[in-house]
């Protein structure tokens, strides 16, 4: 598994776990969903490049 896809997942499972179950009401929680969102895309544009063979 990519690095930057385990990060995203813990990054999105924390954020939820802070928002929705313990109701943090800090905006810095959600820093958590911006890093977490930002993680995942960057992990599927490398599987992307990967799997089209594009350097990079």
């Amino acid at each position: 598994m990519n690095t930057a896809l385990i990060a995203a997942v813990t990054a999105l499972a924390l954020w939820i776990v802070l928002v929705f179950v313990v109701a943090w009401p800090s905006g810095w929680s959600h820093a958590l969903l911006a890093v977490g969102v930002v993680l995942l895309v960057k992990a599927i544009v490398e599987a992307d490049d990967r799997r089209r063979g594009t350097p990079g």
